[in-house]
């Protein structure tokens, strides 16, 4: 045995300094697919020197239905690939610029009616370079690298020996003798990975197949190591075929387009990692989605509403459609489409809505065959009327009132805002809403001895309006009527004199409308074509108060009609008006008196009269 001195022994090998690359032939692997017969994948030569080689041809053998083929690899490229004849195809792969020793793994996919077809090779590069050892000057070196040996070279006068060599992949050590030593070689990727397409629509559910291939470092299929997985979205089954071939399928689900990626690693193998890109596409429209700037398009607003039309697919991707749009109830107007399938307009609603509550806009892609449809509310402007109603003249004192206040904006449409209610007199009681834009006001009237005004105001924004209502005192507990005037027989032309007295006594509060009911006793004296008789009776009478002085009054009573020679049923209706003042109100009144029979017959008489009222306080 050689022994070295001291200097030789120390001696390291940074024999492979420089940066490599690799790949070319070793025998083809194929796996029969759902497709069909496999890709059979030939290369010549076999194995590639990196640096040296220039590469090699590749010779695909396919069904012959196969009309396309895709090739790629690991490491390098191919190009040129060509249809020979039907089921034969050839191409050219070039290895990398880098002498890292390595094994490059050439995928061919392809496409046939029966399915997907594949195959691979594993093609060994090894890789050269000048090894570097130090030792005594003019000392022999040799080194062997696997079954092969390198030199001897003499160390020259710097005591340096530069052999050169040859490392296939999988090596990383040389020998000198029996010492071993690191040839510096770095990790290689051992992985290759394709997918069955580059393109997937983004609206659906797609399936796309992954297949995978894993080496050994010196090139045969390697068992047991199953790759990693890993995407930016789905999920992904993994079958393992036969050593060395992974199958597996990604789901990805309706989502947003743009670019997808799928990481396929070997845990525990840094350099053995591929980034898969898959682009996902819009698909055709299938839906139109509309929006609005504001939550509603308000009555006569100059500004109006912005909508933005977009077409969309099935997954909410914007794709490109040419879009139309209409309205119904609002103005439709500065229509403008900056880019196919994105749509702008501006809605305005009309100054009166006429109890419209939400206008209806459609977009519509004519082409596609999709139309959309949104409603948008329609919403009152500020307040800006009110009126404020529903005393008829005047009222009683302490009487209540409901009083009806309604609050609008510019364009007459009702508006919601809470009003602002208040009395220089009296109390409101309550403000109540009675419907849109209405409120029920009820107001009780201040004690007063003499007839008043009092005064309401109501407020909501920029609304107002007020009532000015007479106040009476109270009204008498009962009245006395004394009259006089004139009876018109209907049965002939002849007319008499005509008097009657009367006495109403109060019932009790208001009855509707504000009429004030009383239980009335009258007598009625009236010269007729017959003779003169006297009605007895007795009813009800209802008085409305018109204003500071004037009262509305009517009556209908019933009784008996007395004459010289008979009696029979009567009846009398009347309405007057007077003007009341401290108790005493002259009145003109018009009244019909009828009786249905007696000695004189039936008749019936229209009294013309004027009178006097007294009224008693409580």
């Amino acid at each position: 045995m050689l022994r070295r001195p001291a200097r030789e022994r120390r001696a390291t090998g940074a024999l492979l300094a420089a940066a490599l690359a690799g790949a070319v032939a070793a025998p083809s692997r194929a796996h029969e697919t759902a497709g069909g017969p496999p890709l059979q994948i030939v290369a010549e030569p076999r194995e590639l020197v990196l640096g040296r080689d220039g590469g090699a041809d590749l010779r695909i053998g396919a069904p012959e239905d196969v009309e396309e083929v895709s090739l790629s690899a690991s490491a390098g490229r191919v190009e040129d690939v060509r249809k020979l004849a039907a089921g034969s195809f050839a191409a050219r792969f070039v290895p990398p610029a880098s002498r890292v020793p390595q094994v490059v793994i050439v995928a061919a996919v392809a496409r046939t009616p029966r399915g997907m077809a594949d195959g691979w090779i594993a093609i060994p590069c090894s890789g050269q370079a000048n090894a570097r050892v130090h030792a005594a000057p003019g000392a022999e070196i040799a080194l062997t690298i696997g079954d092969r040996r390198f030199g001897p070279r003499a160390a020259g006068p710097d005591g340096v020996a530069v052999i050169p060599i040859v490392v296939p992949p999988g090596v990383r050590e040389a020998h000198h003798g029996f010492k071993p030593i690191d040839l510096g070689v770095p990790e290689t990727p051992l992985l290759h990975a394709v997918l069955d397409r580059a393109t997937v629509l983004a609206d659906r559910t797609e399936r796309v197949r992954v297949l995978a291939w894993v080496v050994a470092p010196h090139g045969a299929a390697r068992r047991g190591d199953a790759p990693a997985f890993e995407p930016t979205r789905g999920t992904v089954s993994v079958v393992e075929r036969q050593p060395g071939e992974i199958d597996a399928v990604w789901t990805l689900p309706p989502g947003h387009a743009g670019e997808e990626r799928m990481v396929v690693r070997l845990p525990g193998a840094s350099a053995s990692r591929t980034v898969l890109r898959l682009d996902a596409v819009t698909g055709p429209p299938a839906v139109i989605a509309m929006s609005f700037d504001r939550p509603g398009a308000v009555a006569g607003a100059e500004e109006g509403v912005a909508l933005t039309a977009r077409a969309l697919d099935a997954g909410g991707n914007p794709v490109r459609a040419a879009l139309a749009v209409d309205a119904e109830g609002v103005e439709l107007s500065d229509v403008r489409e900056p880019e196919a399938g994105v749509l702008l307009a501006r809605l305005r609603a009309p100054a009166a809505l006429h109890g419209r509550k939400e206008a209806v806009v459609r977009a519509s892609a004519a082409e596609a065959g999709i139309t959309g449809t949104r409603t948008l509310p329609l919403l009152p402007g500020a307040p800006a009327r009110a009126r404020l109603g529903g005393i008829w003249g005047a009222i009683r004192s302490g009487h209540e009132a409901v009083l009806a206040l309604r609050i609008a904006d510019a364009g007459g449409n009702p508006v919601p805002p809470v009003p602002t209610v208040t009395t220089d007199q009296g109390k409101v009681v309550a403000v109540q809403a009675d419907g849109p834009g209405a409120w029920r006001v009820r107001w009780v009237a201040p004690a007063v001895q003499a007839p008043a005004r009092a005064r309401l105001s109501a407020e909501a924004g920029g609304a107002r309006a007020s009532l000015e209502p007479v106040v009476l005192p109270p009204r008498p507990v009962a009245s006395f009527d004394a009259s006089g005037g004139a009876a018109f027989d209907l049965r002939g032309p002849s007319a008499g004199p005509q008097v009657a007295v009367a006495l109403d006594f109060a019932t009790g509060p208001a009855a509707p409308l504000g009429f004030e009911l009383a239980w009335r006793a009258e007598t009625d004296v009236a010269s007729l074509r017959a003779g003169a008789g006297m009605a007895l009776l007795a009813g009800v009478s209802a008085s409305r108060v018109l204003g500071p002085n004037v009262v509305l009054r009517a009556s209908a009573s019933g009784g008996a009609w007395l004459a010289s020679r008979s009696a029979a049923p009567a009846g009398r209706l009347s309405i007057g008006v007077g003007l009341e003042r401290r108790g005493i109100a002259p009145f003109v009144e018009t009244a019909a008196l009828g009786a249905t029979g007696g000695a004189d017959g039936a008749f019936a008489a229209i009294m013309l009269s004027a009178g006097i009222r007294f009224g008693v306080e409580r």
